[in-house]
Formats: structure tokens, sequence, C-alpha cells
């Protein structure tokens, strides 16, 4: 992976693993192997190279807990840096940086982790940048009038539609390839569980905030929109919600039975075959 991040002011001043990077200027990476939504890795580096690695069985929203002393045991990366590093008296270009992941290091060991060229991953991008101000010799945060740091920036890669990395589900897709590059012309098409997936997860978002609204969840469709509806073709598909005060399960299931699954209300998708 190579990712150039261009700042005219190029600083970083964590310097110890594993402290949270995204308080410096950071660059993030979220990989979902399995595409499940769930079992998903983090990175993060600064323009120092101090990296904040983890893994997260589950997302926050779960009211889980990262795996913090989760390390890439194999990771390579280099960071070349156009400017100055921690210099206000001068402007900078950018900030580069590149690194290799063995697959191994996202399947815990205990296989190669080599990637089925039919089964893409979720991966995601992120950028976070703080708005600062050259002040005594060194770089501070712009504050409110709280003396607050304002929020910082956020740039991603493939939109989630929240302020929040932590959505695995929308991430981007990512496809391996078996041929070789140049030689031949490759493509890549969402499935048709993959399309139905997205209403399902819909349901799912939408459950919460009725829960939120009415402390219980709903097995009437219609109570979570008038436009679910028009996610699928109700003539090809059927949605059943079942649902009680404390849960709720979801099932989509295409009249020729090639698509059939449902997802709980922790977010787990399960496709039956």
């Amino acid at each position: 992976i190579l990712a150039e991040l261009e700042e005219t002011n190029i600083w970083a001043y964590l310097e110890k693993h594993d402290e949270v990077v995204y308080y410096d200027n950071d660059f993030e990476i979220f990989i979902d192997p399995d595409n499940d939504a769930k079992n998903y890795f983090e990175y993060e580096v600064n323009a120092k190279g101090t990296v904040f690695d983890l893994f997260l069985p589950h997302p926050y929203r779960h009211s889980s807990n990262a795996l913090h002393n989760w390390d890439f045991k194999d990771l390579k990366q280099s960071i070349k840096i156009d400017g100055t590093l921690n210099d206000g008296s001068d402007k900078d270009s950018k900030w580069t940086v590149e690194l290799a992941i063995p697959f191994t290091d996202l399947s815990f060991g205990l296989d190669s982790g080599k990637p089925n060229v039919d089964s893409p991953w979720r991966i995601n991008f992120s950028r976070v940048e703080w708005d600062t101000k050259w002040e005594n010799g060194k770089y501070v945060k712009v504050t409110n009038a709280e003396g607050k740091p304002l929020p910082e920036h956020n740039w991603v890669w493939s939109p989630v539609g929240a302020i929040s990395m932590h959505m695995p589900e929308r991430y981007g897709y990512l496809k391996f390839s078996d041929k070789i590059a140049g030689t031949e012309k490759e493509t890549f098409t969402i499935s048709e569980n993959e399309q139905m997936k997205k209403v399902l997860w819909a349901v799912f978002y939408r459950e919460a905030k009725y829960f939120e609204k009415h402390k219980k969840y709903t097995g009437i469709a219609g109570d979570l929109g008038s436009d679910l509806k028009s996610m699928y073709d109700d003539k090809k598909y059927k949605l059943s919600i079942s649902a009680t005060t404390h849960t709720f399960e979801a099932s989509l299931i295409s009249s020729d039975k090639k698509v059939n699954m449902y997802i709980t209300q922790e977010g787990t998708v399960v496709e039956i075959k």
C-alpha cells in the first residue's frame, strides 16, 4: 500500500508504539478479510512512523473492546518526508507512507492467509488532520473559546455516511486477482448476495433508531420507513422481520432461493446455502 498525504506543515510528536496516533495527523487502514463486518484490523501511522495497530472482534457499536496489544508482526513500512518535520519556518509538500502487510498477519498464523480470488475483502483508508498553528517553536492545535482543540478533519477512501470508521459493512471492496498485471483485463461485479446485504443492513440501522426511540424492536417493516421497499424487488425477494422487546432478526429470501440470508440485532449476517 502506498499513500501520499499533502501537507504544507508536516508535524508529528507521538513516538510510542500503540499511542493513539490520530491525536497527530495520520494515515489509517481498516481491513476486514472475510467481509463479515467484524474481526477486522486497524493500522494508524504518523509522519514519524509511529504505529498504532489493533484488532477488533466487533465494532464499537456493540460496546466491545479492541485488542490494543495485538500487533502486525512482520509489517514493513517506510516514511518519506518531502519537506521538514516539525519546522514551522518553511512550507512543506507531502509525506509518503509505503508498507507491505503479509497475509499471514491477517490470519493469526493459522494458515497462509492467501486470499480467495472469488471472495473480495473489505478495506478502507482514512486520513486525520488537525488545525494547528506554529507557537513557541512547536505546532499546537487551534482551540475553541473553551480551550478545547477544534474537531479534526477526516477524509476516507470509501464514504461510510457517518463520522465513524467502525462500520466495516460500508467499506469498499478489495478484489484479488491471479492474473498477471498488464496481460489480462480484470473485472469486478458485486454479487447478488452482496447487493441484498445492503437491504438487511438498512433494516439493522433502522431497527437501532426505532429501539432508541421506543425502547423495543419492531417486526413490522413499515415502521422502519416507507422507502425500505424501494431498496429491493418485492416480487423477487421476501423480507421478513421477527422481533421481541430485546432482539430482532430480519431475513431476505429470493423466489429462486439463490439468496437466503438473515441479520441479527448484533449485526451478524448469515448466508444459508
